[in-house]
């Protein structure tokens, strides 16, 4: 993984990857635990959004948050 980069000395959340839906809900259900907390805690989940910018009818950005606890079992 590369080091996390940084702007005006603020960190950034890394890119996990590229693909479909399908494949950041297969990544969030096979690795529960976070990849940026400094302790190895479970993760809260991870934030998608499309290549191109895509806008609904309002202007408001579209993206999906994909959680970690949606597919925990009890």
């Amino acid at each position: 993984m590369k080091k996390n980069r940084s702007s005006f000395n603020v960190p950034v959340v890394p890119i996990v990857g590229y693909g479909t839906l399908y494949d950041a809900i297969s990544y969030v259900e096979a690795n529960p635990k976070s990849i940026v907390a400094q302790e190895r805690c479970s993760m809260e989940g991870i934030v998608c959004r499309p290549e191109m910018e895509l806008r609904d009818r309002c202007g408001n950005r579209i993206i999906v948050k994909i959680k970690w606890e949606d597919f925990k079992t009890i």
